[in-house]
């Protein structure tokens, strides 16, 4: 547990402190939106990771979007059944009300809005998948659309909009890819994916590196990212088997997920504590219980790198 008062070396207490501040940040953002090729940006407006290609990049759909794309089964990889740009939002077939997408590495991704209530850590209640073969859903649901005139329509029972979800739903599932479901409205919400989400939250918090917070997950490891050059990779220690601070990085074996270890625990089986992640479409960002066995990777960046924003004229030396 990394309790900035109780640190007595200077350089370690000011790390300290910016650590804690890396998971407060990440826990005021639970309830964001998971959206894949996503950093933190606001449909239609931005906001997102600053200084990358994810500080805007998040839009929301909009009848004869030419990006628009559909998928008439659900599909076994993140590719779409081709083009729809004449497609309304208030279409039965492919609803897409209030709903964000991403074009993320020449793909199209739909935002599922955190439709999934059965999820333990989802704040947001009541969301569903529409079956179009039982009339009384498709009533319900077509219902709702003659509501629907230009951009937007009222939220159903004051909560939902329906969208059809389209593209990776976090960890390289794709198991809601082609559902319809009403679901949470994207509209000022803020939308990463896993890896989105940690380069954001250090970026707000320690912005004066000479690094740029875009990091792949396999960079955070230390493993490199194919062909880019060194600063690929992050100035990242290996911590496994060390009793883990707040704002430590867990990545998975097959570098599908990466979280943050949020310093209510110290990561053994005795008293794990929690992560803080964007977990997956059906939930966002959620803080869930830590499981060691779970996680293959664990990285902390030292303290001389943990510098909260400077005074003016400062200059960051690691």
């Amino acid at each position: 547990m990394c309790v900035a008062k109780s640190a007595s070396n200077p350089n370690t207490a000011a790390a300290c402190s910016a650590r804690v501040d890396v998971i407060k940040l990440a826990k005021s953002l639970k309830g964001s939106h998971y959206l894949w090729g996503t950093a933190g940006a606001v449909p239609d407006i931005g906001g997102g990771n600053p200084g990358t290609n994810k500080e805007y990049g998040v839009n929301l759909v909009k009848s004869g979007d030419p990006n628009r794309q559909i998928c008439t089964s659900l599909a076994t990889d993140r590719k779409t059944n081709g083009a729809d740009p004449g497609r309304k939002i208030n279409d039965p077939a492919n609803p897409a009300v209030l709903t964000a997408y991403s074009t993320s590495s020449g793909f199209y991704y739909v935002c599922a809005g955190r439709y999934d209530s059965s999820i333990p850590e989802n704040t947001f209640s009541g969301g569903r998948i529409v079956n179009p073969n039982n009339p009384a859903e498709l009533k319900e649901l077509t219902d709702y659309l003659s509501t629907v005139t230009g951009a937007t329509g009222p939220l159903y029972l004051n909560k939902f909009t329906p969208r059809m979800i389209i593209g990776l739903g976090g960890g390289g599932d794709v198991d809601e890819n082609g559902l319809i479901v009403w679901a949470e409205p994207c509209n000022g919400v803020r939308h990463f994916d896993c890896i989105g989400f940690v380069n954001y939250c250090y970026q707000q918090v320690v912005p004066n590196s000479p690094y740029p917070w875009s990091f792949t997950i396999r960079g955070w490891c230390r493993l490199g990212d194919g062909d880019k050059p060194p600063t690929a990779n992050a100035p990242t220690t290996d911590v496994s088997g060390q009793t883990l601070l707040a704002g430590d990085i867990l990545a998975k074996s097959d570098f599908s997920h990466i979280a943050l270890y949020a310093g209510d625990g110290d990561g053994s089986a005795g008293n794990p504590g929690t992560i803080v992640h964007a977990w997956h479409a059906t939930a966002g960002v959620v803080q869930s219980a830590y499981n060691p066995g779970a996680w293959a990777y664990w990285n902390r960046l030292p303290d001389s790198y943990m510098k909260e924003p400077p005074a003016p004229g400062e200059v960051f030396a690691p």
